[in-house]
């Protein structure tokens, strides 16, 4: 497994920890373990992906952050090294999916069940393609519920990000702001209550992953329950069955939960 992304990035390690812990509780009942590397770019993790074949360190790969034209996919496939794609179908390949148009029609849903006439979503970078999807998800279901609603990128990953990017939506602040994650969340919050926004009275917020951060801020957020060690043994059982011959196997983990905390009451 390799992780693609930019130092900052990294502040996601817990969803990964999880995930790893899951596909390595799965993989060592067949006395098979996780090796895992830092990539700065595609570009570098695809050196990797090209150095472990050669040198036959692994039996096969687990990818993740899908992306759009997702040149990863060509490359593995041209060198043989068998992989599973996780985070959204993969046509031809072995994959796990998620549901993340499911996960944006239950939050743009309970905003409008509170109230909200208009909603910003905050969101990492577009060559995610769990990001477009869920923008596209959100900006449809806000049309349903008639909720005026636009997405604002970040130029990040990190708390700096998302401040910067809730700072660009100064002094016109709509009804609740959805961020990608929970570091970027953490970001905004900190701009809403240093220009007194009572959050979960003047502005709703809600965070796509949830964890500790979202649990012990002074108004705790609400947020998408996943289970990153589902997904993870999911992509090690996945990868078996590829490994064991049984041909590419295409699975989807189950719909985040929304855990309503005060931050949107």
């Amino acid at each position: 497994m390799v992780l693609s992304r930019n130092p900052e990035g990294l502040t996601a390690e817990s969803f990964y920890f999880s995930f790893m812990v899951g596909a390595e509780r799965t993989l060592s009942e067949r006395s098979l373990s996780i090796i895992l590397a830092l990539a700065t770019s595609v570009e570098d993790e695809i050196a990797i992906y090209r150095r472990w074949k050669s040198s036959r360190t692994v039996d096969g790969v687990i990818v993740v952050d899908p992306r759009d034209d997702d040149e990863r996919v060509n490359v593995l496939t041209s060198i043989g090294l068998p992989f599973v794609y996780t985070g959204q179908h993969c046509e031809g390949a072995a994959s796990v999916s998620t549901s993340d148009h499911d996960a944006m029609v239950t939050i743009v849903d309970h905003l409008a069940e509170v109230g909200c006439h208009s909603l910003a979503y905050i969101h990492l970078s577009h060559n995610y393609q769990h990001v477009r999807d869920r923008g596209k998800a959100l900006l449809r279901r806000a049309a349903h519920h008639g909720i005026d609603a636009f997405v604002a990128p970040s130029d990040g990953e990190s708390e700096d990000a998302g401040a910067h990017a809730t700072s660009s939506l100064l002094p016109h602040i709509p009804d609740a702001v959805v961020y990608d994650n929970e570091i970027l969340t953490l970001g905004g919050y900190g701009v809403l209550s240093r220009h007194g926004y009572h959050i979960g009275q003047d502005v709703r917020v809600v965070s796509c992953e949830d964890s500790p951060i979202c649990r012990v801020l002074p108004i705790p957020v609400t947020a998408l329950h996943r289970s990153p060690a589902d997904l993870g043994a999911l992509a090690a059982e996945a990868l078996l069955a590829l490994l064991d011959g049984e041909g590419e196997h295409d699975m989807t983990s189950g719909p985040p939960k929304l855990t309503i905390r005060q931050s949107t009451m």
